[in-house]
């Protein structure tokens, strides 16, 4: 995704947060006839994706800094906690 490539995912819990049917296609977990599906899609209509929009999508949200970012809240927040507990 972070080149722009549309993807063929599962419905597994966590993707689908954050998800928009412009990056791909989502198929239940172990339907293969599904996944068949999904793969003819993506074929007869890659063309159809925008992979600039795709790429921008997930490097504003995944990106080394946007990872780094999301661990220091964590990370804060956590500090905070025991902070607060050993006081």
């Amino acid at each position: 995704m972070a080149i722009g490539r549309p993807i063929i995912t599962s419905k597994n819990g966590g993707i689908e947060e954050d998800w928009n049917d412009g990056q791909g296609l989502v198929v239940p977990i172990n339907d293969i006839q599904a996944t068949v599906k999904a793969l003819k899609n993506m074929k007869n209509n890659i063309n159809s994706y925008d992979t600039m929009a795709i790429s921008k999508e997930c490097l504003s949200k995944y990106s080394e800094d946007k990872i780094v970012e999301k661990l220091e809240k964590i990370y804060s927040k956590v500090l905070r906690n025991e902070n607060s507990h050993s006081i």
